[in-house]
C-alpha cells in the first residue's frame, strides 16, 4: 500500500478529454489526485482511479463528498501499469511514471531496510557460527571413549544442548558445597580437583567430564574444581542436563555408570580411607558407596558412626536387603541415611547372618536409589519452607 502514496502518472493518450492533454501529469499523494499546474480536479477521473484500487463502493461515494478525501482504500487493486478513465465527453489512458517519496520518508525506509540487511546478516551469522560449534562438539564427543557407548543420535541430541564456555586460570568452576549448575567436560587446558584448603589431590585434563553427581542425586556438590590454566569446557546446564535424561533413558545409566566409576576412584584417592574400606562421609556420599558396592556385586555389611547414632545397611550380591537407622528400619531408615553427610563408615565383605540369607531386597536398586533422592529432596525443600 506504502507504493501507492505518491505516484506520479502521466498522460498517454488523450481523445476529446476537456481536461488533460498528452504528457501532462497528475500525482496521486496519500490517495488523493493532484493535478500539476493550475488543472482542475475531474471527479470522474477519481472515481476512475478509486475503483482500478478496489475501493468498496460504500466508501466511494464519502470519499467524493469529502474535500478532504480522508477515506483509504484496504488493498490495492491496481495491476496493471496502464490505466484509461472513460471520461465524460472523452477518453485519456495514464500510466504510472515513477514513485516519489519525501526525502525524509526515504531516509528513514532505507535506514530501516538497512537495520533489516544487517540483522538478516547477523542471525546468519550467529546460525552458522552455532551449527559450527555444535559440530565441533559433536566430534569432540565422538573422540571421548567414555561416549563409545552411546549411539550416534543420542551423542548428537546431547552434542546440541551444550554450549562451549572460556574461563581463565583460577576459576573455581564447582564450589563444595553449593547447589551443582552444570555439567563440564575438558576441551582443552588442565582443571584440579582441590579440598578445602585448596589443596590439590587430583588433576582433570582433557575428556574428564565433572558436575555430574550433584546433578543426579541433588546433593551439593562435592569437592571443589578450580581451573589451573585457561580452559575449554563443554557444559550443560542442570535443567538441559535433566531434558536430556528425560527425552534420552539410556543417558541415566550411562552417567549414573560415571558416578560409580568416580566413586571407585575417590576411594582410592582419598588419604582418609583405609584398605578396610572405611572413611568419612564428608569424603565419599552413601549415594557412590553404595553404587561402588552394587556395581561390584559385593556382599556384606556397611556399619556407620552418626553424631547421633548408629545404622547399619547389608548388601547381599549388590543389592540392599535390609538397613537400620535408630528407630527406623528398611526404605524408611535407608532414605533417612541418604540425607546424612556428617559421620563415619566401614564396609567389610562377609558372610551375611543366617537371619538376612534369605531376606528379599528392598526393592532394585536403582529405582529404590532414585526413590530415596526424591524422598530426600521433597523433605528438603518442605524444611526450606
Amino acid at each position: 500500500m506504502s507504493d501507492l502514496l505518491n505516484i506520479v502518472f502521466v498522460v498517454t493518450k488523450a481523445y476529446s478529454c476537456p481536461i488533460y492533454k498528452e504528457g501532462e501529469e497528475f500525482t496521486v499523494q496519500n490517495f488523493m489526485l493532484s493535478p500539476k499546474g493550475d488543472k482542475k480536479i475531474c471527479l470522474r477521473l477519481v472515481k476512475e482511479f478509486m475503483e482500478v484500487i478496489d475501493i468498496p463502493s460504500d466508501l466511494l461515494q464519502s470519499w467524493l463528498d469529502s474535500a478532504i478525501n480522508p477515506m483509504l482504500p484496504k488493498e490495492p487493486g491496481m495491476q496493471q501499469m496502464q490505466l484509461e478513465c472513460g471520461g465524460c465527453t472523452g477518453l485519456i489512458r495514464f500510466e504510472c511514471k515513477k514513485v516519489e517519496l519525501d526525502k525524509d520518508i526515504q531516509a528513514e525506509q532505507d535506514i530501516e531496510i538497512q537495520k533489516k540487511l544487517i540483522e538478516a546478516k547477523n542471525k546468519e551469522a550467529e546460525k552458522q557460527t552455532s551449527e559450527l560449534v555444535k559440530k565441533k562438539i559433536y566430534s569432540f564427543l565422538c573422540e571421548i571413549k567414555l561416549f563409545d557407548q552411546l549411539d550416534a543420535d543420542t551423542l548428537q541430541a546431547l552434542a546440541l544442548l551444550m554450549q562451549l564456555r572460556r574461563y581463565e586460570a583460577g576459576k573455581m568452576l564447582i564450589e563444595e558445597g553449593l547447589p551443582g549448575t552444570h555439567l563440564y567436560i575438558l576441551l582443552a587446558g588442565e582443571a584440579a580437583v582441590v579440598n578445602k584448603n585448596g589443596e590439590i589431590f587430583a588433576r582433570l585434563n582433557r575428556g574428564e567430564v565433572f558436575g555430574e553427581t550433584s546433578l543426579l542425586t541433588g546433593e551439593p556438590a562435592y569437592p571443589s574444581v578450580c581451573s589451573l590454566t585457561p580452559v575449554q569446557l563443554i557444559v550443560l546446564n542442570s535443567r538441559e542436563f535433566r531434558q536430556a535424561l528425560s527425552t534420552h533413558p539410556t543417558l541415566n545409566t550411562f552417567f549414573w555408570n560415571i558416578v560409580m566409576n568416580r566413586a571407585k576412584t575417590n576411594l582410592v584417592r582419598s588419604s582418609q580411607l583405609s584398605s578396610g574400606m572405611s572413611g568419612e562421609l564428608a569424603c565419599i556420599s552413601l549415594v557412590d558407596l553404595f553404587q561402588m558396592i552394587n556395581s561390584g556385586g559385593k556382599t556384606g555389611k556397611v556399619a556407620l558412626i552418626l553424631p547421633d547414632g548408629k545404622a547399619t545397611v547389608l548388601f547381599d550380591e549388590g543389592e540392599i536387603i535390609h538397613a537400620s537407622c535408630g528407630q527406623l528400619q528398611d526404605k524408611e531408615a535407608l532414605f533417612a541415611l541418604l540425607a546424612r553427610e556428617d559421620g563415619t563408615f566401614t564396609y567389610t565383605s562377609e558372610r551375611l547372618p543366617d537371619a538376612y540369607r534369605k531376606k528379599q531386597r528392598l526393592g532394585d536398586f536403582m529405582a529404590l536409589l532414585m526413590e530415596g533422592l526424591q524422598y530426600v529432596d521433597e523433605n528438603r525443600d518442605v524444611s526450606e519452607l
